[in-house]
């Protein structure tokens, strides 16, 4: 009988060896999936480009006035796609093009949208606002131009979708959808 329990003491060290042995090979195959699928999910698109022509189609409107110390508040609206970026760069870029196009607009502040957001109790409400809250900040703080973008997913192409809106009115006074592409 003490033999039996040394063979079963043996036989259970080298299940448990082996066991240990091929565990960490196969978590080590595992890891190196993650890391290639990680690897090629990683898609740069060129934002910079579909911006500058949404922003010079707007600037070039005959319906959108610019007269001096006109505001915007620019946001991200929806990314309905699968990509991860950055949105305050996005926001930040849009806004570069536009003064880029016309020295006489200003931009709402983050500061100023925050704290807006915090006096109507929705500061905990993620990043993302509704059409209807965006445009509520914008009429609080006299806003002329609200301009919100969204990121579409059109059968793996990406495309940048871009409105105008008169917040005065609620009347969309611009929209263009702009395809985004690869970065070489």
């Amino acid at each position: 009988m003490i033999e039996g329990q040394i063979l079963n003491k043996y036989f259970f060290l080298i299940f448990y060896v082996m066991f240990f042995l091929n565990g960490c090979h196969v978590s080590n195959h595992i890891n190196d999936s993650i890391i290639q699928k990680n690897n090629t999910n990683l898609i740069l698109l060129d934002f910079d480009t579909a911006i500058e022509n949404i922003i010079t189609k707007i600037t070039q409107s005959k319906n959108i006035s610019f007269y001096e110390n006109t505001l915007f508040f620019v946001d991200v609206q929806k990314n309905n796609t699968n990509l991860i970026f950055n949105e305050e760069n996005l926001i930040n870029l849009i806004k570069k093009k536009l003064f880029q196009k016309n020295k006489n607009i200003y931009f709402l502040e983050k500061k100023i949208i925050e704290e807006n957001k915090k006096k109507l109790g929705i500061l905990n409400i993620n990043n993302h606002l509704d059409n209807n809250v965006s445009m509520l900040l914008a009429r609080q703080n006299h806003v002329k131009y609200y301009l919100n973008s969204t990121i579409l997913d059109k059968n793996n192409s990406y495309e940048i979708k871009v409105e105008l809106v008169l917040v005065k009115t609620g009347e969309i006074m611009f929209t263009k959808t702009e395809k985004l592409y690869y970065l070489k």
